[in-house]
């Protein structure tokens, strides 16, 4: 038998190698050990020759290290940054970092990326908050406290509000828990019997009650316009006695954020009726 040429000559099987069995190993005995030795040595070093394998293969197994190895098959690292070009489909959802929110880099947007932007987002135009009605049956004012920060509307709600007296509902802000009772720019109208224009400065809005039968039923707008700059919006129905509608609207320049709101009976005491609030973002 022929002195093997290459590693490949070799069987797995040691019959099957050279020299036979039956063969005089002379004179090629020292080809036979110098064939094996090199065999050896290239089991040692990790390098085969184009005999072998396919010359890509070869390029691969003969790299370096493992770093240059993954870079002739084009292969990703586990770590370190690289550049991966062309189009890569994935056959199941690849898992990725998320990024921290409010992030605009062109870093890849998770799921859970994506739902905590939108939650945010729809939160930032949905937010509101349901205050608990009071009664005004009694006392000379309601306060609901807490305004939130975010507010940009505040809708302040009467239904059968009476006092018990001759007198007037306003509304006004609290900033820093003080009370704001000057510093409002509105105009208030009354159309029943006859009609009625009256400026107002200590509060957002007014409206009349004539005597301890009537009540009031209606609505005010609060609206945010600028930091700090409400305008006013509110018109009631005055029910008992003479059939009236009262409408105001105004403005006014805070020296901070609302922290409260608060509804007053000017002139006598509240004796019926429940006032609400709800603020919107």
């Amino acid at each position: 038998m022929p002195v093997p040429a290459s590693i490949n000559d070799l069987s797995t099987t040691a019959g099957s190698n050279s020299p036979a069995g039956g063969e005089n190993p002379f004179p090629d005995l020292d080809n036979h050990l110098r064939a094996l030795a090199s065999f050896i040595a290239v089991l040692r070093d990790g390098k085969l020759d184009a005999s072998t394998v396919s010359a890509f293969m070869l390029t691969v197994l003969n790299d370096a290290d493992a770093a240059t190895a993954r870079a002739t098959l084009g292969a990703v690292g586990l770590t370190g940054d690289q550049t991966v070009a062309g189009v890569k489909t994935f056959s199941s959802s690849p898992i990725v970092p998320t990024a921290t929110a409010g992030d605009n880099t062109t870093k890849a947007a998770t799921t859970a990326f994506v739902k905590t932007a939108t939650d945010a987002a729809v939160l930032d135009r949905v937010r509101f908050y349901e205050y608990a009605a009071q009664a005004t049956t009694s006392g000379t004012e309601v306060t609901f406290s807490s305004i939130p920060s975010w507010a940009k509307r505040i809708i302040v709600r009467m239904s059968g509000v009476s006092g018990t007296a001759s007198g007037s509902v306003k509304v006004r802000a609290l900033v820093g828990g003080s009370e704001v009772s000057s510093g409002y720019t509105g105009t208030f109208l009354f159309y029943g019997s006859g009609s009625s224009v009256d400026t107002v400065s200590d509060a957002f809005c007014r409206y009349d009650f004539s005597n301890a039968a009537t009540n009031l039923h209606g609505a005010t707008v609060l609206e945010l316009a600028a930091t700090n700059t409400w305008t006013c919006n509110g018109a009631v129905a005055r029910h008992g006695g003479v059939a009236e509608f009262q409408q105001h609207a105004g403005s006014t320049v805070l020296a901070g954020a609302i922290s409260d709101i608060r509804v007053l009976c000017i002139g006598g005491t509240f004796d019926g009726g429940l006032v609400s609030v709800r603020v919107e973002g």
